[in-house]
């Protein structure tokens, strides 16, 4: 029996959000054939658990000086509490599944404080020789599925990006090549350097244009053909 994460970020209701929509077409369909698997979902928009915020930061100072737990004080110890549930549940699976909608080139910012959390040395990665970090959770998997207004297909934007050039509009050009999706390698990354490396991206793009319904079909399809062999 596998242990499969869904980790939400998205504050939404999923009648409004493409990737929770996706989402749950891939959850559906692996239920049913995966029947026996435990499936539990976060929101981290619910996540109780601090940020390296001043406390935190006091916190790992002291310990990486030498200091004891236990000479941590009572605020140290419940931030560093909390943080450590969250790497403790994220261990204790070995099937990740990540929804997020793409903001402003990247992914919301409690995706970002999650992947600082659970990227912790030690637990889900160590330094091998010359500092070079390993990951520690073997054998697991991970899809991201992102959802985008935008279009972000290579072959696509080079099209796009002709059509503008034929323009002669500068300043718009240099604005266009800048866009990316800047968030998706992050994630990939960050689970690589722990271990996870059997990795997958759903990405569906192009809900703010008018084949909308036609590519999010496709989506729904292509999570449910993933879901049943998972």
């Amino acid at each position: 029996m596998s242990k499969v994460l869904v980790i939400v970020a998205h504050p939404g209701l999923a009648e409004f959000s493409k990737s929770q929509q996706v989402l749950k077409k891939f959850v559906d369909t692996y239920t049913t054939y995966h029947p026996t698997d435990e499936i539990n979902t976060i929101n981290l928009y619910d996540l109780d658990a601090p940020d390296i915020d001043s406390t935190v930061y006091a916190a790992f100072g002291k310990l990486m000086s030498g200091s004891d737990f236990s000479s941590l004080n009572d605020e140290e110890k419940i931030a560093l509490g909390k943080r450590q549930a969250v790497i403790d549940q994220f261990i204790a699976h070995d099937k990740y599944v990540f929804a997020a909608p793409m903001w402003e080139f990247s992914f919301p910012a409690v995706l970002k404080k999650y992947l600082d959390i659970i990227c912790a040395a030690k637990q889900t990665f160590s330094y091998g020789e010359a500092g070079i970090p390993e990951g520690l959770l073997k054998n697991r998997k991970a899809i991201f599925i992102q959802a985008s207004g935008g279009v972000y297909d290579p072959e696509i934007r080079k099209e796009i990006r002709q059509q503008i050039s034929n323009l002669n509009r500068s300043e718009v050009l240099y604005a266009y090549d800048t866009l990316g999706n800047f968030g998706e390698p992050i994630v990939k990354a960050t689970l690589a350097i722990m271990g996870v490396i059997d990795y997958q991206h759903i990405f569906v793009g192009a809900q703010a244009k008018s084949n909308a319904a036609e590519v999010l079909a496709v989506k729904m399809h292509e999570a449910e053909m993933l879901a049943k062999s998972w």
